[in-house]
């Protein structure tokens, strides 16, 4: 049984085909596709937050269009036309084509995540969870080291078509093949699930039934997307994710110029960026290890993992050009800013109940994400490079946003786990029947009710 639901997470991978794409605009800095599309000033910045414009602005109604149509069809053909626009880029010739095509590419985008989180909540319990988002988060850095592996004989083609225009388009066409496997393989809801047996089917729907989040509904409920925006949790995890995520468009975009400036020439840059790629997966991997491994540390764990983030900043700020293997390292230390963002995910699905709450939650994690990732690169001035002084300092705010709401969040689920303990005496009676019914977190009283025997509200 768990051989089966595990091709689930196979087929979930997408996320590293999609990190892939977003990657290339860093890889194409290196191949001059600013001087080629006579970029100048912050507009290679605006670039880099112009994609998350797109994405910030299509969230909600990607997460309709989820909860409207079958999740994993939407999901593929959202991919298809990922791979379109993609390939689109190598028109590109000015700051307005490309300004363009990059807000298509995060809109994009915008119900990709989401797509994923709901399939995870349909096939694994909480506590698998965290591990299965941390590896679907940490193929982000895969993307990375693969990245740089294609990108050191792509930079060798010579012709009449830029090298980066002709990385857009071999990255443009994988992935449109990439939405052809997941219309074929992934499946809509346990139910549809072609590699299970009926009675392994059933056994998925009764496991996810202790979840007490429900299953997949067609209904959008006023009442509960209120409850989402009245929920201070939701609002936690709206900015956990906008602080996790400001890193995001810096690293992806800006790494290859930092790294071009210790004096590596273009393919040597390639190269260099690899490493970092496997920094995120460690981050990623082993934090959602740990979380999965030991009960309710899930916070502790993003707490101590996101410590290398801070000695990769401090080591950026301090180390000069006299040390570029040091500011190098520093530089991959920094990828370690990823590593809560899968065990934000699992714990927007493990502390939210209702499908109609639960996608409005997901839609405010990731159009945090999205604001996060915008507002990131307009802190590295072109012209303090390499060393970026107000970027870095702004990385600093950032780590420490994110430890007072890790905390904060902390706080609220232990409370409240807390308040029902006292209010049920300790009562584990709970109807089993629950875990079908389309109710929320706060309507579900088994939903609190279980976690004081088994901690349902995960800190």
């Amino acid at each position: 049984m768990e051989a089966s639901i595990r091709g689930i997470g196979t087929v979930l991978l997408v996320d590293w085909g999609v990190s892939l794409d977003k990657a290339t605009l860093g890889t194409a800095a290196i191949f001059n596709i600013i001087d080629e599309t006579h970029l100048v000033g912050n507009q290679f910045s605006w670039l880099s937050s112009l994609f998350y414009v797109g994405w910030i602005l299509w969230e909600y109604p990607a997460n309709l269009l989820l909860q409207r149509f079958p999740v994993a069809k939407t999901l593929a053909v959202t991919v298809v036309a990922w791979g379109m626009v993609l390939m689109c880029h190598a028109a590109g010739h000015n700051f307005g084509s490309l300004a363009a095509v990059r807000t298509f590419l995060g809109a994009l985008e915008a119900g990709c995540n989401p797509a994923c989180m709901i399939i995870f909540g349909m096939f694994y319990t909480r506590e698998e969870q965290p591990l299965r988002m941390g590896i679907w988060i940490g193929f982000g850095g895969l993307a990375n080291i693969i990245s740089g592996i294609l990108g050191y004989p792509i930079g060798h083609i010579t012709g009449q078509i830029s090298t980066w225009k002709i990385m857009y388009l071999i990255y443009g066409v994988f992935t449109i093949l990439w939405g052809a496997v997941l219309w074929l393989c992934l499946p809509d809801s346990p139910m549809r699930a072609r590699f299970l047996s009926s009675d392994e089917k059933n056994e998925v729907i009764f496991r996810i039934t202790a979840n007490s989040t429900g299953v997949e509904n067609k209904h959008w409920k006023k009442k509960q997307f209120v409850e989402a925006m009245k929920d201070v949790k939701s609002w936690l995890f709206f900015l956990l994710s906008l602080v996790i995520n400001a890193p995001t468009g810096v690293f992806m975009n800006f790494q290859g110029l930092i790294i071009k400036s210790l004096g590596f020439s273009g393919l040597q840059t390639t190269l260099m960026t690899m490493p970092s790629g496997a920094f995120w997966m460690i981050g990623c991997l082993g934090s959602s290890y740990f979380a999965t491994r030991f009960k309710n540390l899930r916070i502790a764990m993003s707490l101590l993992f996101i410590l290398p983030f801070f000695a990769g900043i401090v080591g950026l700020k301090v180390l000069d050009d006299t040390r570029p293997w040091g500011r190098l390292v520093s530089l991959w230390l920094c990828f370690f800013f990823a590593s809560p963002y899968g065990i934000g995910m699992a714990l927007v699905n493990a502390n939210t109940a209702g499908h109609t709450k639960r996608i409005t939650t997901n839609a405010m994690f990731i159009i945090g994400a999205g604001i996060g990732s915008f507002i990131g690169p307009f802190f590295f001035d072109s012209r303090q490079a390499p060393y970026y002084p107000m970027g870095f300092d702004f990385m600093f705010a950032t780590f420490a946003v994110e430890v007072v709401v890790l905390v904060a969040l902390f706080y609220v689920l232990w409370s409240r786990n807390r308040a029902r303990r006292a209010e049920r005496g300790g009562d584990g009676q709970v109807d089993a029947q629950r875990g079908f019914r389309d109710e929320t977190d706060m309507e579900n009283k088994d939903f609190l009710v279980r976690r004081l025997v088994e901690s349902q509200f995960v800190v």
